[in-house]
């Protein structure tokens, strides 16, 4: 595990299935493949979108992934490149 160079948080380096290396938070999180603003990365590399499980209500097809940092870190626009 290694940390942010902005914020100090601990940060996870997980590769996408695009071959890029991702930051992301460390707790991994339940998530229901679909329609919903939730975003996770896999630890096999594959981004999903759909809602937050809800532990109490389990839904059958629910996958595990972490949070990109980028969506958590208040310095996250300090790291995105200027577009052209």
């Amino acid at each position: 595990m290694s940390r942010c160079s902005s914020c100090g948080a601990e940060i996870v380096w997980l590769k996408t299935t695009a071959g890029k290396s991702m930051p992301c938070d460390p707790t991994p999180i339940a998530i229901v493949p679909g329609s919903g603003s939730a975003r996770v990365v896999t630890d096999e590399g594959e981004v999903i979108s759909g809602r937050l499980a809800d532990p109490l209500f389990p839904d059958e097809g629910v996958k595990h992934g972490r949070v990109s940092h980028f969506s958590t870190c208040a310095f996250a626009a300090s790291h995105r490149k200027a577009k052209r």
